[in-house]
This record gives C-alpha cells, structure tokens and sequence, in this order.
C-alpha cells in the first residue's frame, strides 16, 4: 500500500472517531440537561466534523502506479555495485608504485566514475521513458539525480572496498 492511501485512510479514521466523539459528547450533554431535540435539530448535532479528499499530486497514466522511485531503486544500486566492483579492479594500485601514479589513478577513477554515473543515470532514465513508456514530468532533473545517486552509491562503495 502507498504511504498515501495510509495517510488517506489514517486521516478518514480520525475524521470519524472525531464525529463519533463529538456526536457522544453533545447527546450526552443534552441528556444530562433534560433538553428535548427534535429528529430535524439532531441532523446538525450528528457528524459535526466534514472530512474532505483532495488530492495534490495524482498519478498519471503510465507512472507505474506511483511506484517509479521504488521500480528505478534496485537497477541504479545493482549497476552502481558493478560499476564500482569494474572500476576498483581496473584502477587497483599495488604498494610499490609512486604516489604520483597513485594520484593518476584515483583521479582516472574518479573521472571514470562520474562519466559512467551520468550515462547509467540518462540513459536509464530515457530508456524508462522511451522504451518502457513511462510518464516522467521532468525527464532531465530526474536523469540527474539519477547520476547524482549512481555517482553517490559508486563513491560509496568504492570508499569501503579501498
């Protein structure tokens, strides 16, 4: 279930403990002060509090019912981990080389890195909407911040795995 049909459901069972409350609370009332209320006046006392739907941000046809960061997820961090398992073993350095070699490296990896992160995060991104047709309502923020957590995922794994 999405956390908005949660919320939606949370706030509805809010609104009609709310109604039952407030509805026991003024029956009780004009029960104790002995006052006679006819079925027309009664209607105004009963379910005082109106809850109303509206909804923000409704999902369009071809977004995956709203799942889309969570169907995207899984592919960016499984080609995150190869990208970085390739790169660790391509730019590996053993003890004997110079710093400045070292230096060369970690730098190649680094450019390497982040040219991987942004044709993985565009590509993928195009390849969702062109090929599998879904409905992105800014197709470059979303391919950045794509490549922003391939590049973020790849820094992370490559930090502990050095």
């Amino acid at each position: 279930m999405q956390a908005s049909q949660i919320s939606s459901n949370v706030l509805n069972g809010i609104g009609d403990n709310l109604n039952k409350q407030i509805t026991q609370q003024s029956l009780d009332t004009l029960e104790k002060q002995d006052v006679k209320v006819s079925a027309n006046e009664i209607e105004g006392l009963t379910n005082p509090v109106k809850v109303a739907d509206k909804q923000v941000h409704k999902v369009k046809d071809h977004q995956g019912n709203g799942n889309a960061s969570f169907l995207m997820f899984m592919p960016v961090w499984i080609s995150s981990i190869v990208a970085s398992i390739l790169l660790f073993f391509a730019f590996r350095t053993s003890d004997n080389i110079k710093i400045s070699h070292r230096l060369i490296a970690s730098l190649g990896q680094l450019g390497v890195g982040v040219l991987t992160a942004f044709i993985g995060g565009f590509g993928y991104v195009y390849f969702m909407s062109a090929v599998q047709g879904f409905d992105f309502p800014d197709i470059n923020k979303i391919a950045v911040f794509v490549s922003i957590a391939l590049l973020g995922f790849i820094g992370l794994i490559l930090g502990v795995m050095t």
